[in-house]
């Protein structure tokens, strides 16, 4: 391989192919870049330069009469800078009639690789920590080379129900799963039961399917989805070294998962840094063939365990608590349920309040320094040009707001979540789309997107639109449930009603926060009747 900036040199031949450009199966052009040639005089070989793009794999063609070409070479820009200017020479002397052009392993015609990166327990990024700065720059990383949905919304507002309707496409009411125990194959609904997955859509279709870390909940195993699945990953000894300490200590009622450490290891000690290392290999060893690869980060879940440094990059002193406002309307009873955990976080001090800030701001850097290693590896292998990236979390989670640090309620800290999509030739990069979308829309979007034939039962629908133009306009809700109740947002409104009757709506607009219900005003009448019909 001869590879090289471009410099100033003598000039033979002066030649620019120009390949026409045409519309691809999913977004831009065709996979070929305009090259520029040059004929050394003295030995007769051709330079051809051309302007890397993404630290993308390029096949560097040749032809002598534009009618057949041969790839003479393939390989990797050495200074791995998207937009720098590159070369190859080729060390076999050039006819005048020579022609050169770059292709890229985009192809319209091949199967695009999915990346699904699931982040348990992630609030959401863009309003991640109220006053508190958390260092996630890996998550920022990603969104700029797509897309961040503003308005994206889980179905359940915990674990098991949420991720049953993500990988079946179907909504918690057809799954049955209401809890973190059941599992949907058990379903004595065979629509459920036999349900195809979004996996299981893929592997049907040729490809290499892997789940590792927590994609399904807990210790679920679905062999007609994955060609491996592995769920856990082990700490070292110096990652399991160090005491816990419980964030409740003060309570009558101890919550046993409240619980940090911060062993003095490395990142690859802990079960996340360990799990990231196995995605890069099978990055690298599926690189040429369709995969679909999800991997399920469990930080910032409980129990609140990183690699000290990650903890050292939040001294609680720069920390802030929350407060909620002194007027704020006070909650329906079934929205913030007198229970055990409640009353236990009642029983905290405020230095460990701070401290759970400070053990999930650390969980979730280190979460996200796990993804930074797979992104490299996107980087290093050439891959953003074949494979579809998302990105999203179960459901969100509280801070302090109205006295909850969990997730389970109905609030938008709870139903709202991180969402990011990066597609090949994807006309847009580094856009925020307000359009409202759902988790259970994934599903028929990748399907969509990789010309796949989903099952005609998903009750989800693609967003591929809003990748082809985010700000256009986008009718939709978003609809997630517990038992005790169900809640809707448009993007304007969330509108919330409690099996007991209680109603909760809050205007965005003024009140992002969710603290003043105006559900007892008539003014808002026809709003509530409005959104009460898509909780039906």
């Amino acid at each position: 391989m001869h590879q090289h900036g471009i410099g100033k040199g003598k000039l033979g031949l002066g030649l620019l192919l120009a390949v026409s450009l045409t519309a691809s199966a999913f977004f831009g052009p065709a996979p070929f870049s305009i090259a520029g040639t040059q004929v050394d005089s003295t030995n007769g070989m051709c330079t051809v330069a051309w302007e890397a793009a993404l630290n993308q794999r390029f096949d560097i063609q040749r032809s002598a009469d534009l009618s057949s070409w041969t790839t003479i070479e393939t390989g990797f820009p050495t200074n791995g800078a998207d937009g720098a200017m590159v070369s190859y020479t080729d060390p076999s002397v050039s006819p005048s009639q020579t022609f050169y052009r770059v292709a890229r392993p985009y192809d319209p015609e091949k199967k695009p690789n999915v990346l699904l990166l699931v982040v348990d327990d992630l609030r959401d990024h863009e309003e991640f920590a109220g006053a508190n700065t958390v260092h996630m720059p890996n998550l920022d990383r990603l969104a700029a080379r797509g897309i961040k949905f503003n308005h994206a919304y889980c179905q359940a507002t915990f674990c098991n129900p949420s991720r049953a309707s993500f990988l079946t496409g179907l909504r918690p009411d057809t799954t049955g799963i209401a809890n973190n125990q059941d599992f949907f194959r058990d379903s004595t609904n065979a629509v459920v039961a036999n349900a195809v997955t979004l996996p299981q859509c893929f592997r049907t279709n040729g490809y290499y399917t892997a789940s590792l870390g927590k994609i399904l909940h807990g210790t679920q195993l679905d062999p007609p989805s994955w060609d491996l699945q592995q769920n856990t990953f082990s700490a070292t000894p110096a990652g399991n070294s160090g005491e816990w300490v419980n964030m409740t200590s003060n309570a009558v009622e101890l919550v046993s998962w409240c619980r940090w450490r911060a062993p003095e290891c490395e990142d690859d000690d802990l079960g996340d840094g360990i799990m990231a290392l196995q995605a890069v290999e099978i990055l690298r060893e599926k690189r040429d063939e369709p995969f679909f690869l999800a991997v399920g980060f469990k930080k910032p879940h409980d129990p609140f365990v990183a690699p000290r440094k990650y903890f050292d990059m939040y001294p609680l002193t720069n920390l802030v608590l929350h407060v909620d406002p002194a007027d704020a309307s006070p909650a329906p009873p079934l929205a913030v349920p007198n229970n055990a955990n409640k009353r236990a976080f009642d029983a905290m001090d405020d230095s460990d309040r701070l401290e759970f800030l400070r053990c999930y701001a650390a969980c979730s850097s280190y979460s996200d320094a796990q993804i930074g290693k797979v992104l490299d590896a996107m980087d290093e292998l050439g891959l953003w040009q074949t494979t579809i990236v998302i990105l999203w979390t179960d459901h969100g989670y509280h801070q302090g707001e109205r006295g909850w640090w969990n997730k389970t309620y109905l609030y938008d800290y709870d139903a709202k979540v991180p969402l990011m999509a990066y597609v090949p030739q994807m006309p847009f990069s580094n856009m925020i789309c307000t359009g409202v979308v759902e988790l259970v829309d994934i599903y028929p979007t990748l399907a969509e997107l990789a010309g796949l034939d989903p099952p005609g039962n998903l009750e989800g629908e693609s967003f591929v639109p809003l990748i082809e133009d985010p700000a256009q306009t986008w009718n939709a809700v978003g609809v997630s449930q517990k038992s005790t109740g169900r809640t809707v947002c448009d993007g304007h409104f969330r509108y919330t009603e409690w099996t007991d009757g209680e109603k909760e709506l809050y205007d965005h607009n003024i009140d992002p926060g969710e603290w003043y219900n105006l559900s007892s005003n008539s003014t808002y009448s026809a709003v509530m009747q409005t959104m009460s019909l898509w909780l039906q």
